[in-house]
């Protein structure tokens, strides 16, 4: 198709209705409207979201892309602005988007879920800080580690998210997996 995310809101809409104590339609609705840069489509399927579950680690790295979109963009409206600012003053509080994902990584050092989606907005919000990130995804001991998410961390490492220190840390990760 032309329009790829065009379509996949055809399916989201009525995905919103019949879904909407999913996570994951609001989840997917907020990625689409990023891709689509929608700030405040953004907000309305991030607020869901944090009404179903606000633990999600996948919830935290949403509010972190949310508000560093909203820290950088430069061409917004003036009433989206103010919308935005009167909205979000709740979720982000007077914390940046980097000073709340570094508490995030603290508070939540034994789950892997969680270290591996602060490890990713480590990377968003310092592209130059790939090293600590890639510490952080590779450490596989702690209560909280499973199959699928060590899989997906062995993914990212390979398909270069975490910069070529990933790579670098790709055939250590999977010795230490076995």
């Amino acid at each position: 198709p032309e329009d790829p995310l065009g379509e996949a809101i055809k399916f989201l809409v009525p995905l919103q209705l019949l879904a909407s104590n999913c996570l994951d339609t609001h989840l997917f609705s907020f990625e689409i409207y990023y891709r689509k840069k929608k700030p405040l489509l953004m907000l309305q399927s991030l607020k869901r979201a944090v009404k179903v579950d606000p633990t999600d680690p996948r919830v935290h790295s949403c509010v972190v892309r949310l508000q560093k979109f909203v820290e950088t963009s430069q061409d917004l409206a003036s009433p989206v602005k103010q919308v935005l600012g009167q909205e979000t003053q709740s979720i982000f509080t007077t914390k940046t988007a980097k000073e709340r994902n570094e508490q995030f990584i603290q508070k939540h050092r034994e789950s892997q879920d969680h270290r591996v989606q602060g490890a990713k907005m480590q990377v968003l919000l310092d592209p130059s800080n790939t090293e600590s990130a890639v510490q952080l995804v590779t450490k596989v001991d702690g209560p909280k580690v499973s199959l699928q998410t060590s899989s997906e961390v062995f993914d990212l490492l390979k398909e270069g998210d975490f910069g070529p220190n990933g790579q670098k840390a790709l055939e250590a990760y999977r010795k230490s997996c076995h």
